[in-house]
């Protein structure tokens, strides 16, 4: 998630394909990718949703936090507003995501140092203020971007894991109309 132009589709398929494109045209409401990722020694699907960063998409990108596991709150390194938008897009997946879900901080278009507009040390100080990790990324070169994303998929899986347990603990399933057994969330 984040604003548009930050780069979020880049990173997508940079991921996904290892393979960057100079000229990208913007994410219409939503897009999907998978990528099989070998997350604390088991081989785990990634199912990765790329929003549109329009305002005019904000309600439809606000329902897909519902069921996820993890964020990537996307940022341009090259563009102080839209570092300065990411306090939105967090107040966004806080009112509507699950608490337990991991989020990053993602400074995208690290290569472009010269154009910089947002220091390191103020997104890290942004990231610490708001307990979430911070990544420099690059989706041109690849720089950082394996690494964020297994860093997501590990807190992902924690989360994953933590709730499952919390499940059999806790005994939360109860039955539905079928008779059958459904989790609560």
């Amino acid at each position: 998630i984040g604003d548009s132009g930050v780069g979020k589709s880049c990173i997508l398929e940079r991921f996904e394909k290892g393979s960057f494109r100079v000229n990208h045209v913007p994410t219409i409401a939503i897009d999907f990718s998978f990528k099989m990722l070998k997350v604390k020694d088991q081989m785990v699907k990634m199912q990765v949703w790329d929003t549109a960063g329009q305002e005019r998409f904000n309600t439809l990108t606000a329902s897909f936090f519902k069921a996820t596991h993890g964020i990537l709150l996307t940022f341009s390194l090259t563009d102080k507003n839209s570092f300065a938008n990411t306090s939105k897009w967090l107040q966004q997946i806080r009112a509507n995501a699950p608490k337990e879900a991991a989020i990053i901080l993602v400074g995208n278009k690290k290569d472009l140092e010269a154009e910089r507009q947002v220091p390191r040390e103020e997104a890290e100080v942004f990231a610490q203020q708001f307990n979430v990790s911070y990544f420099e990324t690059s989706a041109c070169t690849g720089e950082g971007i394996e690494e964020a994303f297994l860093f997501l998929g590990e807190q992902a899986l924690t989360c994953i894991e933590g709730n499952t347990s919390k499940l059999a603990q806790n005994d939360l399933l109860e039955p539905n109309s079928s008779g059958s057994k459904t989790k609560c969330c």
